[in-house]
């Protein structure tokens, strides 16, 4: 029901808190999600970077395969229950 997009790839990174907190700012300035905003900016910096032939059927390679696999969940629940699980 609630999969994510085959064709989309999570990425987790760390930052400065002052850079959080200028980006969650300029977000709500802007009046649209965090999310949204990184995206955004992302897609700006990157939008003269030409993708070759190869490439494309690498994103779809890796697409179908996150299709395909659905030996993986994953879940969200709270630190301390995590930490507890994990203990």
């Amino acid at each position: 029901p609630n999969m994510p997009d085959p064709d989309k790839h999570l990425v987790g990174i760390r930052m400065p808190r002052t850079l959080y907190k200028r980006l969650q700012k300029l977000a709500k300035q802007r009046k649209i999600t965090l999310k949204d905003l990184i995206l955004e900016i992302l897609n700006r910096e990157t939008i003269n970077t030409i993708l070759t032939p190869e490439d494309y059927e690498q994103i779809a390679k890796e697409t179908r395969q996150a299709s395909e696999d659905t030996k993986t969940v994953s879940i969200r629940m709270p630190r301390e229950l995590h930490h507890k699980i994990l203990n």
